[in-house]
């Protein structure tokens, strides 16, 4: 399939067939492995694509991995201008870089292989605008420390009562969205961090677009033991962003 041009003031935006953003801070440890399984999965799958890795200023090895792959893989991209703590932001930014007919995005630690992609494209191509990677699905395997899991099970269950979307995981960075819903959910994305994962579903859902969960087998690779300060710090940043979220879709309904 030839690229389709299209003309814009004095640039030329080719039109990707499929687009992954991954966004970056000291992943040292994985992004080699996660730029050439990608790689090698999407060089199979389409002719014309780009993986954008955003970078929110490591200060370990990763833009100097990603600069030297990116020298003998001309599909991979580096954006450096990702902001830390703002990863909502950044997977939008490298997302708007760009003009695609899929938008995808994953974190870079490899916790899901890269082969669901294939997965989620499937059920993309029967009609789902919105296609979500899931660790808690039916049919999903799960290896993640246990006061870990029970939170973002609670984090899920409370989303589901008080938006009544019926997603199982809302937080899995591992997400596929349409040309068209990508645009929806850029015009409307307030959230910057976190919860824009969340967000992203959210308007998914009140705007009635199509959307499914495909079960993935997920094993934690970053944070293999979870800590009561890690989990209070969680608490810290989701606790504000429910309360944002229901003021947003279920009092001041801006979707």
């Amino acid at each position: 399939m030839h690229a389709t041009i299209i003309w814009h003031a004095q640039d030329v935006i080719y039109m990707l067939d499929f687009l992954l953003v991954i966004p970056t801070f000291n992943e040292e440890a994985f992004i080699r492995e996660m730029i050439s399984s990608s790689n090698r999965l999407l060089s199979k799958m389409y002719r014309n694509y780009k993986i954008v890795i955003i970078d929110a200023h490591s200060v370990d090895s990763t833009i100097d991995i990603v600069k030297d792959m990116s020298r003998h893989i001309p599909k991979v991209e580096i954006l450096e201008s990702g902001i830390r703590g703002k990863r909502g932001r950044d997977v939008l930014y490298g997302m708007r870089k760009f003009n695609s007919k899929l938008y995808c995005y994953m974190d870079a630690d490899l916790s899901p292989s890269v082969s669901y992609i294939e997965d989620l494209v499937k059920k993309q191509r029967i009609g789902y605008d919105v296609v979500l990677a899931s660790r808690y699905s039916l049919g999903s395997k799960l290896r993640r420390p246990p006061l870990r899991k029970a939170f973002s099970r609670t984090y899920n269950i409370m989303i589901n009562l008080i938006f009544g979307d019926n997603v199982t995981d809302h937080q899995c960075g591992f997400k596929l969205f349409s040309k068209k819903a990508f645009n929806e959910i850029y015009r409307d994305s307030e959230e910057d961090h976190w919860a824009w994962d969340t967000e992203t579903i959210l308007i998914a859902h009140y705007k009635k677009m199509r959307m499914c969960e495909v079960p993935i087998r997920w094993s934690e690779r970053r944070n293999r033991r979870t800590g009561i300060i890690r989990l209070l710090k969680d608490v810290y940043i989701f606790v504000p962003s429910i309360a944002r979220l229901f003021y947003r879709f279920r009092i001041r309904k801006s979707f």
